[in-house]
């Protein structure tokens, strides 16, 4: 193994005693920043590799179980708390909100409000080449999260990880889900896009809410090839072939005829015919077993 590699892994893990020393001081900036510094990478390589000692990722779930004490939450408001004033500074928080807070309960997350409040009304500028109102954002959405707690809502922004937990933990029904549908499938554009798994995962408990949205899509965005293929591999994925594909058949035969200008239209276009290909063998089927 190269000594770049191996110094990587080492940074990687930490002495679990050197890590229930921190939290029993009630200290945790360090613990986070280096939660917060340390490449995933490396993390990753250096899980698991010593029983003495844990990785960042270990000590993530280390602290969320022990989230409850009261010198973890003293630690971990303490570092939400201060100013952010370097790129240290920011992935301190980052892992303290992102890595930590965030996956709570919320009966123990609410602890943490006052840190998290404090973190979401942060002013200062941002440090060299990273976004400190992107970080105030998810703060705001834990805080929203926490104030609102029968509330659900559709990611508004690349990080709104809350948004996707809300949906995931508050709604239980297709009826419940069909007003954030349209919201949802606005993530399926990008593949880049952080919260289009989470979305596509959402939106695939109840498919049946994603028809009737993706018909006022289609029409409306035909110079959109690459969003339009990824609607319809959501349909051929998610929803069951049958009368679901039928009411969408006026936008598949739309699409099938379309003229392929390029590459990414021909693509839509084959597909459109093979969704079609197949919601005429099912028609078919269910002819012959009248």
């Amino acid at each position: 193994m190269p000594d770049s590699q191996s110094q990587q892994i080492i940074e990687a893990r930490w002495s679990r005693a050197t890590l229930d020393e921190a939290i029993g001081s009630g200290s945790l900036d360090q613990v986070l920043r280096w939660i917060g510094t340390t490449p995933s990478t490396a993390a990753a390589a250096g899980a698991g590799a010593d029983a003495d000692h844990v990785s960042t990722t270990e000590a993530c779930d280390i602290l969320i179980d022990r989230a409850g004490e009261p010198l973890v939450i003293r630690g971990i408001c303490s570092a939400l708390s201060k100013p952010v004033k370097s790129r240290d500074d920011f992935f301190t928080a980052c892992a303290g909100l992102d890595c930590i807070v965030s996956y709570l309960p919320l009966a123990t997350l609410r602890l943490y409000r006052p840190g998290i409040e404090i973190l979401a009304a942060s002013t200062e500028e941002s440090p060299p080449r990273v976004s400190l109102p992107s970080l105030t954002s998810r703060a705001k959405d834990a805080v929203k999260f926490i104030d609102f707690p029968e509330l659900a809502w559709a990611p508004k922004h690349k990080f709104d990880f809350m948004g996707e937990r809300s949906l995931s933990e508050r709604v239980h029904t297709a009826q419940q889900m069909g007003p954030h549908a349209k919201d949802l499938l606005g993530w399926f554009a990008d593949v880049n896009w952080p919260p289009r798994s989470g979305c596509i995962k959402q939106l695939a408990r109840f498919p049946e809410v994603a028809v009737d949205p993706i018909k006022e899509i289609i029409p409306e965005n035909r110079n959109d090839p690459e969003w339009l293929m990824h609607l319809l591999e959501f349909v051929e994925q998610h929803v069951s072939i049958g009368v679901l594909w039928e009411q969408l058949e006026p936008e598949l035969v739309l699409l099938a005829s379309s003229e392929a200008e390029d590459e990414e239209n021909r693509d839509l276009t084959e597909t459109a015919q093979r969704l079609l290909g197949q919601l005429n063998e099912w028609k078919r089927e269910q002819g012959g077993n009248e």
